[in-house]
């Protein structure tokens, strides 16, 4: 009887503050809907949603929502309760952040996992032609890369959109990448993802470790643990000793974790202690390490 009695109070606790606040959307690419009165209203950027909503979801659509200033993101179709999401959302935020993301894809050249990673593409470079042409696409998007190392993001997505109607297929997916960075540097998660998803991933690209990383860590917000760890294994199948893949392990094991797979969780976790304990992503393994 006092397991149950227990068991209510902390669901109450749970669920009460979200009840009482209301919830907005923040962004909406595609479809999605609330229920009200046993019926379907379609839902718009802007729109307040009470905490007990319904949502649904449409194929291919991605939703962005803030409730008391953080973020949650929708891309795979399905109905959900929002009170549920919220609670899963403090539930997987509690696993830990080691480090701050967007100062890790901004920070220097992580020289260990450009060598492994960028073996193909310099291979490919060297049986090629020595020569590469400027062309209006190139300045693009070398103008939008210096723009993000200066913190200039709005720019960059302005110039990156300007362009992209110009560019070749085969640039498409850089840029896309280097947009949907801008975005998440720029707090706007939901844009992020609606761009970033376009990217499929060549390991080749110069940019392939920070697509992992964002791409990967946006999955997670948006409860696509599986499509995570689709894209964290294929990372650390070509690199598994830079801080890099330190990182892409311990978001795995955050992966795992939410899926309720303690024992994969603990050997991701094993694995970034392995690569490190003095930097913030072994101390906070090690850290949660100790209480698996």
């Amino acid at each position: 009887m006092k397991k149950t009695v227990v068991l209510v109070i902390l669901l109450v606790m749970i669920f009460i503050p979200v009840f009482g606040q209301d919830i907005t959307v923040t962004y909406v690419d595609g479809d999605m809907t609330v229920q009200e009165n046993n019926s379907w209203y379609d839902v718009f950027s802007g729109d307040v949603l009470e905490g007990n909503s319904t949502v649904k979801v449409g194929p291919g659509s991605v939703a962005e929502f803030e409730i008391a200033g953080s973020k949650i993101i929708l891309n795979k179709p399905g109905t959900y309760k929002m009170a549920e999401l919220v609670s899963a959302s403090r539930k997987a935020a509690s696993f830990g952040n080691p480090v701050n993301l967007k100062k890790f894809i901004t920070g220097p050249d992580r020289g260990v996992t450009k060598t492994a990673v960028m073996g193909v593409r310099g291979a490919q470079a060297d049986s090629g032609s020595s020569v590469e042409w400027l062309t209006e696409d190139n300045m693009a998007l070398s103008d939008a890369k210096d723009l993000i190392g200066s913190g200039k993001y709005e720019k960059a997505i302005d110039i990156l959109n300007d362009s992209i109607d110009d560019a070749f297929d085969e640039e498409l997916p850089e840029y896309d990448f280097y947009i949907g960075k801008s975005y998440y540097l720029l707090g706007e998660p939901g844009k992020a993802l609606s761009y970033l998803s376009k990217v499929a991933g060549d390991p080749s690209a110069d940019y392939y470790p920070d697509l992992v990383v964002l791409k990967g860590n946006l999955f997670l917000d948006s409860f696509a643990y599986n499509d995570a760890l689709i894209l964290f294994d294929r990372y650390l199948k070509q690199d598994n000793t830079s801080e890099t893949a330190q990182l892409v392990a311990f978001l795995s094991a955050k992966a795992y974790s939410a899926l309720g797979k303690k024992d994969e969780a603990r050997n991701k976790l094993k694995m970034a202690v392995s690569l490190g304990v003095s930097n913030e992503v072994g101390k906070t393994a090690t850290s949660i390490l100790a209480s698996f």
